[in-house]
């Protein structure tokens, strides 16, 4: 459940397009006065394309892993996986998981526990990368 709150915007981008409503009405040729309206609405997140009062009101989602676009509150709830190697894009706790292969050499690619495996080369660890929980942003729109 979203609460709505009527703080002052808390962005720079929020700042210059409310700014940019105040200016919105505008006179015609034939005299008349019209009036744009505006809109916020979230840019992305849990709530993408909903209406929205301030950033927070948008959700935060996970930037990438095996919970890429679900919702999250710290990147601890994103989750962690290995960036390459023989385990690529599996969950994982720590770069141990996401093994060793060659680079380089005569068995460049294939996997390896020491450079003694990799005649040539050398004998790389992959890395079990953390995922980020990122914010959202409510834009106005006129």
């Amino acid at each position: 459940m979203r609460s709505e709150d009527t703080q002052s915007p808390s962005t720079h981008e929020e700042v210059l397009a409310e700014g940019a409503c105040d200016s919105a009405e505008s006179s015609n040729t034939d005299g008349t006065v019209s009036a744009q309206a505006c809109v916020k609405l979230c840019s992305g997140g849990t709530f993408a394309g909903q209406s929205c009062i301030i950033d927070a009101s948008c959700g935060k989602t996970c930037s990438g892993g095996s919970f890429a676009g679900l919702g999250c509150n710290t990147d601890a709830n994103c989750g962690r996986s290995c960036g390459s190697g023989p385990n690529a894009g599996q969950s994982c706790s720590m770069d141990a998981n996401c093994g060793k292969t060659c680079s380089g050499g005569t068995f460049s690619g294939l996997t390896c526990s020491t450079n003694a495996n990799c005649p040539g080369g050398v004998c790389v660890s992959h890395l079990c990368n953390s995922h980020v929980c990122t914010s959202h942003l409510c834009v106005t729109y006129c």
